[in-house]
């Protein structure tokens, strides 16, 4: 998976609590890979094979885990964040 935390670590979070094998790859290093394959615009099958291929060519990358200690903080803020969302819905939806 690209690394890019601020997007995926939800996902990520739900894949390793799944079992699955995560293996964050910083972006910075798939750009040379994607450039054979890139078409105009962007191209999430193309990103996606560039990154996998990456993954496969390096096995010395770091594979992503849980700190077990911040899991339910995060659980809990997530679902703090789904009140709110659905409080405002709420409010919203009676305005």
């Amino acid at each position: 998976m690209e690394d890019v935390r601020h997007v995926s670590s939800g996902l990520v979070r739900d894949l390793l609590a799944a079992g699955e094998t995560v293996v964050p790859v910083p972006p910075n290093r798939t750009a040379g890979e994607r450039r054979g394959g890139r078409e105009r615009g962007k191209s999430d099958p193309i990103d996606a094979l560039a990154i996998a291929r990456l993954a496969l060519r390096e096995p010395g990358l770091p594979t992503a885990r849980l700190d077990e200690q911040s899991r339910p903080i995060h659980l809990l803020v997530d679902h703090r964040e789904a009140l709110v969302a659905e409080r405002t819905r709420l409010i919203n939806r009676v305005l």
